[in-house]
Parts: structure tokens; C-alpha cells; sequence
């Protein structure tokens, strides 16, 4: 009987250690998911498909459940922020743990702002390549949302 507990006990020890292995970086309004626990990632879409509305896939709940531990803030609902896709959805952005991060603070925000400013250069003016749009948020959204003069 003692070994199940022992398992149970490790596995709790286990979980209270991976809780809070991933961190935002930034200040304010112009937070960054972890790197390494929110990479990015997307499907590889045409322009064509990237600028035709899609219906957003429910994230699961145990994905949910993982992200927000990940992040520790396992009880975390949202009333201060959003579940945001790293990469946009409307660029093929996934909705699972590689992509989906806990983005605290108000909406709109300064993501959203650069995500409807690179959604009409890609999408109404043809002027960014999509490869390019999601470079910048894989990468550092906010140094392009300085380059871009969107404040």
C-alpha cells in the first residue's frame, strides 16, 4: 500500500514544481509570454486564407488547465486579461499550449492594436507578406509595435 502513496506524493511534488515554470516579461500593457512555454506556433496559410474569417477552435480544458498552471496562475479567469494567441489566430495561429498564453491586462491593448494594424497591411493594403506578420509576434511584438509608431 505504501508505494501508490509514494507515487501520488511524488506526482503532487511534481506538479507544485511545474507550476510555475513559465513568466512573462515586459511591464504594463506590453507583457510577453515565455519563450520557451509559449514558442508560437501556426499553420502555414495562404493570404487567401489567412483574410477570410475562420471560426476560432475552443481551447480544450485540459489544455487550459495546463497553460494557466504553467503560467502559475492555475485559478486565473480572464476578468483581468485574456487567453491571447502568441501568433494571431487569423495568421494560422494554433489554439494549443504552443501558441495560447495568459495575457493579463485591459482590452483592447497594445497587441491588439499592432495585431489590427498588421491584419490591414497583410490583408486590405497587400503591404506585408505573412511570413513577415508572423515573425513579428513570434519574435518581439512590442519593439515592432514601437517600429511601427502605433502608440
Amino acid at each position: 500500500m505504501e508505494e501508490p502513496r509514494k507515487v501520488y506524493v511524488c506526482g503532487m511534488i511534481a506538479a507544485v514544481l511545474v507550476a510555475a515554470v513559465c513568466h512573462v516579461t515586459g511591464q504594463s500593457a506590453f507583457l510577453r509570454p515565455d519563450d520557451d512555454c509559449t514558442p508560437g506556433a501556426s499553420e502555414d496559410l495562404t493570404r487567401a486564407q489567412a483574410c477570410v474569417h475562420k471560426e476560432r477552435p475552443p481551447l480544450r480544458a485540459a489544455e487550459r488547465r495546463f497553460i494557466l498552471t504553467s503560467y502559475g496562475v492555475p485559478n486565473w479567469t480572464g476578468d483581468d486579461g485574456e487567453l491571447d494567441h502568441r501568433i494571431p489566430f487569423f495568421m494560422g495561429g494554433t489554439t494549443d499550449r504552443a501558441n495560447i498564453w495568459p495575457e493579463a491586462g485591459s482590452r483592447p491593448n497594445p497587441k491588439d492594436t499592432l495585431e489590427d494594424y498588421v491584419y490591414r497591411r497583410v490583408c486590405t493594403k497587400r503591404t506585408m507578406r505573412l511570413s513577415t506578420a508572423r515573425a513579428i509576434f513570434k519574435g518581439d511584438w512590442v519593439t515592432a509595435f514601437r517600429r511601427y509608431h502605433l502608440r
